[in-house]
């Protein structure tokens, strides 16, 4: 069960990947695994490692790759930043 990070590209950019596939050759169905809002993190890589085991293919993508990783408080700022009920000390 061999793990690697890919690169993906996408729209002329490169979005990483955590990809595990079952041993020995041939097609296997594949499962995506959508990664938390601090990305693809040790939860996340645990998820996708414990797939090939039951025959799947699975693969974690940094969905927030053009962002970057953020820190608890400004992930916790930049959402209340757009939601319209937040209060206005939130924002």
């Amino acid at each position: 069960m061999p793990a690697n990070w890919v690169d993906i590209g996408v729209n002329a950019r490169s979005m990483e990947g955590y990809l595990t596939q079952p041993e020995g050759e041939g097609s296997h169905p594949a499962v995506v695994v959508i990664q938390e809002i601090w990305g693809v993190n040790s939860h996340s890589q645990s998820v996708v490692d414990r797939l090939p085991s039951l025959g799947y293919v699975g693969l974690a993508t940094a969905m927030f790759h053009r962002e970057g990783p953020h820190d608890y408080q400004t992930a916790r700022r930049d959402g209340h930043g757009h939601r319209q009920d937040a209060e206005p000390h939130r924002r």
